[in-house]
């Protein structure tokens, strides 16, 4: 027998992840606003600076997604970029990520399920 997928369906990590975007004061200006880019929100944070955000449901976040998302920031002309992922960030992205104008936020934050048997991803990394 194979065992539950330990996340959300992708529209319920979606709700989660707006949920906690609004929680946090940001403002939903647009969901899945362009057709050539991957992008799931455009928000507005609290100092008043647009931010795209990506939901991403895939349970490994690798650099080269991050790089992805930093060049559409760019193309769009948003102060900042998010990546929510239902699962982990690799070490490679993390290390990554802190040099540039863009935060990771993991499931766990969102409220999203643990891995199975609540333990961490053999890969994940401490932050």
């Amino acid at each position: 027998m194979r065992a539950a997928n330990p996340y959300p369906k992708p529209e319920e990590f979606h709700a989660l992840a707006r949920q906690y975007l609004k929680e946090l004061g940001y403002r939903i200006d647009a969901a899945r606003p362009y057709r050539e880019f991957d992008l799931d929100l455009v928000t507005t944070d609290p100092a008043g600076e647009k931010v795209i955000v990506r939901c991403r449901w895939e349970a490994k976040t690798k650099r080269n997604h991050l790089e992805t998302l930093l060049r559409e920031m760019n193309w769009i002309g948003a102060q900042r970029a998010m990546m929510i992922a239902c699962g982990w960030f690799s070490r490679k992205a993390k290390v990554w990520a802190g040099d540039q104008l863009l935060q990771l936020i993991d499931g766990e934050q969102v409220g999203a399920r643990k891995p199975l048997g609540g333990a961490s991803h053999p890969g994940a990394s401490a932050t």
